[in-house]
């Protein structure tokens, strides 16, 4: 199946989403009328995965909103964003270029998780 990939970019006062399948960037207030307006951007396909940094506290509400809703939301790690983007040569830092690179960086754990369990249904099957 495939995803639809979103990176967000969570600061303070704003949301900066990237929206990897049609390069979309949208920027939302970091409050409940954001949220509300994100999530119905969300209504118009069926499956999400939807990235975000570590931010300390500014992500958990916009975590536990979504969450909340059924949606998948994976919190990383904003160091190995960095260092996943510098490996790309994408040395300039800016919110609309973060999302995006959260985006990506989603695409290829998302990637990653789908070798993982591919791998370990196989096994699974093998041991019946």
């Amino acid at each position: 199946m495939e995803y639809n990939i979103i990176g967000i970019d969570v600061s303070k006062a704003t949301l900066e989403g990237y929206f990897l399948s049609t390069g979309e960037r949208k920027t939302f207030s970091n409050n409940k009328n954001g949220f509300e307006l994100f999530y119905k951007q969300l209504q118009t396909s069926d499956e999400h995965r939807i990235f975000m940094e570590s931010t300390g506290c500014y992500h958990i509400p916009l975590e536990r909103f979504l969450s909340g809703r059924g949606l998948s939301v994976f919190v990383v790690n904003p160091q190995r964003v960095r260092s996943f983007a510098k490996a790309h040569g994408k040395l300039a830092k800016t919110d609309r270029l973060d999302a995006e690179m959260i985006a990506q960086f989603g695409k290829a754990i998302a990637m990653k998780e789908k070798t993982i369990v591919s791998a370990q249904t196989q096994q699974k099957l093998q041991s019946l």
